[in-house]
């Protein structure tokens, strides 16, 4: 009897050790978290944080608790060029949300590609990856410029002035655009400027043109805090592109709310993008899961198969890795945050 009893409590012990333990899985956030572009990358963090909080009360992914590991790169293209090594170390990192500003995402977009490390990314877009592992819950920053332009009054075949801007403002077959440094003169036909640069160089240049009589436009990285707080008044009426929210105000509640408690104030354009492409990569790496693949190539191509409704509309990606469909609307500085 007595060999009988000690059998079933080995037996009951070995099936006990032999329970798999629930894994515990983790994303990264890259996001400008000291310097001069602190407010964005904390705007970021408190989205993911918000958004974490939501998948590990309902369990996690698949059963699976989810960690965060953010890491800095201060605004600095040179810093954002790292931290994909950084986060790619860790094995339990299975996937990443940033960066927080346009030119630090493109600066580490090929870093990614390089290490296998599905990153979706909250920022507007010039230049895609053409990349299985990135992916743009954005708009395009032409886009987004383009839309700010019209709110303005003018339309297609209007000559613009774009300071900062790259080779694709050539490319615009039904608008006319010159590029120019931003130290070079505007020429005097100008019906409107795009600022096609960070917002502290945005800043100086408004600064040093004002009175310049035509309207001013740029893409969603200058509506943050930034230009407002080092152009004062003459930020002011700058027309601003941004994604557009689409969710009705009691859909927003659970996420405002969750924001508001962890932020201490009310989430920024940004944080509701940020907050969709943090649930687009966990749900991606609910289905990974699903189908046994729980791992960064699993994670990525669930990502490709993405159809998740979020705060700023459907969230589906075309083969290049950018958003499928986005509204874009236009508003004006400064900005008053609902």
């Amino acid at each position: 009897m007595l060999c009988s009893l000690l059998a079933a409590a080995v037996s009951l012990i070995a099936c006990r050790a032999a329970a798999p333990v629930p894994r515990v899985v983790k994303i990264g956030l890259v996001g400008s978290f000291e310097g001069l572009y602190r407010s964005y990358g904390y705007e970021a963090l408190y989205a993911v944080k918000a958004a974490l909080a939501e998948w590990n009360e309902r369990g996690g992914v698949a059963g699976h608790l989810v960690e965060l590991v953010a890491l800095d790169d201060s605004g600095s293209p040179e810093q954002a060029h790292r931290q994909p090594s950084e986060l790619a170390a860790d094995p339990d990192v299975l996937g990443v949300v940033g960066h927080t500003l346009r030119h630090t995402t493109d600066a580490a977009l090929g870093e990614y590609a390089r290490l296998g490390l599905p990153l979706v990314s909250p920022t507007a877009w010039t230049n895609t990856s053409h990349s299985e592992w990135v992916y743009f819950a954005g708009a395009s920053h032409l886009h987004e410029a383009l839309t700010a332009v019209q709110a303005a009054g003018l339309g297609p075949g209007a000559r613009l002035v774009v300071v900062g801007g790259g080779e694709e403002w050539q490319m615009l077959s039904a608008w006319w655009a010159a590029v120019v440094s931003p130290g070079d003169p505007i020429p005097p036909d100008a019906r409107a400027i795009v600022l096609d640069v960070p917002p502290d160089r945005a800043a100086e240049w408004v600064k040093a043109h004002v009175g310049l009589g035509v309207p001013l436009a740029g893409g969603s990285d200058l509506g943050g805090d930034v230009l407002v707080a080092l152009a004062g008044d003459a930020a002011t009426g700058i027309w601003i592109g941004r994604v557009a929210v689409q969710a009705d105000a009691a859909a927003q509640v659970p996420f405002r709310q969750r924001y508001a408690a962890l932020a201490g104030g009310e989430p920024g354009p940004l944080a509701l993008v940020v907050y969709d492409a943090t649930n687009v990569l966990l749900a991606a790496m609910e289905r990974a899961a699903a189908s046994g693949d729980l791992t960064r190539a699993g994670v990525a191509r669930a990502l490709r198969e993405t159809d998740w409704q979020g705060l700023t509309g459907r969230i589906a990606f075309a083969g290049n890795g950018v958003r499928a469909e986005v509204n874009v609307e236009a508003v004006r500085l400064p900005l008053e945050r609902k």
